[in-house]
């Protein structure tokens, strides 16, 4: 580990500045770094405020974690979308390691540790590890558990470009999911995952099209995880870098993050079509059939209870998830063809002023 001053891993949380509980999981990260520190892993904090305001710094109870003795920074990211946030961040970042989590997302103590550990090996590029839902009390929040639950098991796991594997006493192979690596979801998600710094350059950071905060709402994490393994490198699954999500509290927010899912990713699908137009073929042949078999899965358990004491999960998010898979199509060529546009209109600006 780290036997000098310098910064092992930096920690990016990237905030639209509307998460009420945004200070607490920003504290929770605090702990972490403080944790990791005492076993020799020095960390830091990048906080990217991408709000319309731009004083998240001002934040109610951020103020003590600024002040301590962690080393924290807030920086700015000016255009709005969470990809664009993460690339901020990941600018500003000194570490050689770059972990991401939300700011609706509490880490473990032994988070940061468990995650630097996690790159045991040159070959292993991502870390990603278990998050668990804060709470279940509400019936929406078993609803997502059912339908999509951000959980990957108890199991450790390293993910390569033709083979899968437990890791720990007894290594047994794992059976890779249909359309893989497309899918992407196996890996782990968003909201609890590290890289090295090299390897986000090598894939081109985050695909600043996806994501929340833009039309297509989702997808930037299943396109990194994705770029990862076809590329060549490994992704470890660390079941002991554990975090906990507080999942959306009404039925509408739920039924929104649903489609954003759906949308999110056919959209980065489609990104990885552009990136390689051979991928074509193979996703066209098979990705329509493993999202046959995924919403089939989602209809089985609003059809079927099979437990008595569980809510049925309900046909209207199913539905939803299905309007996101039809949406993210053109979603992500609206957004594609916008941005270029703006691309355009940003470079005449800065031609007609050197003229001048």
């Amino acid at each position: 580990m780290n036997s000098e001053n310098t910064v092992d891993m930096s920690i990016i949380v990237c905030t639209s500045g509307k998460q009420p509980l945004f200070a607490h999981a920003v504290a929770s990260v605090a702990r972490a770094v403080q944790h990791a520190a005492t076993q020799g892993v020095v960390a830091e904090i990048i906080i990217v405020d991408n709000s319309s305001h731009g004083r998240v710094a001002s934040t109610p109870g951020l103020v003590p974690v600024l002040n301590s003795t962690i080393p924290i920074r807030v920086v700015r990211a000016e255009l709005y979308g969470l990809s664009r946030a993460r690339n901020v961040g990941v600018l500003h970042a000194r570490g050689e390691y770059v972990a991401f989590t939300d700011d609706d997302t509490f880490v473990d103590q032994s988070w940061v540790y468990a995650l630097r550990e996690g790159f045991s090996r040159p070959e292993i590029w991502c870390v990603t590890g278990r998050t668990l839902a804060t709470s279940t009390a509400l019936t929406v929040e078993q609803w997502f558990e059912q339908g999509c639950s951000f959980d990957k098991g108890a199991d450790s796991v390293e993910w390569s470009k033709d083979a899968a594997h437990t890791i720990g006493e007894k290594v047994t192979a794992v059976e890779l999911p249909m359309v893989y690596p497309y899918p992407a979801g196996c890996f782990g998600s968003g909201n609890n995952m590290a890289f090295r710094r090299s390897a986000l350059s090598r894939i081109g950071g985050f695909a600043e099209e996806l994501g929340a905060g833009r039309a297509t709402r989702g997808g930037e994490d299943l396109h990194a995880f994705r770029s990862v393994i076809l590329q060549g490198g490994m992704i470890a699954y660390r079941a002991q870098a554990r975090a906990s999500h507080r999942h959306r509290q009404s039925r509408w927010a739920l039924s929104k993050q649903m489609f954003g899912y759906g949308s999110g990713m056919s959209a980065s699908l489609c990104r990885a079509v552009f990136d390689d137009p051979k991928a074509l073929v193979f996703i066209g042949k098979n990705v329509p059939r493993g999202l046959a078999v995924v919403l089939s899965r989602r209809r089985d358990r609003a059809t079927t209870v099979l437990d008595a004491s569980a809510p049925r999960y309900p046909r209207t998010l199913v539905a939803a998830e299905l309007c996101g898979y039809l949406a993210g199509i053109p979603l992500w060529v609206a957004t594609m063809l916008a941005d270029r546009r703006a691309r355009r209109q940003s470079a005449g600006v800065g031609a007609g002023h050197g003229e001048g």
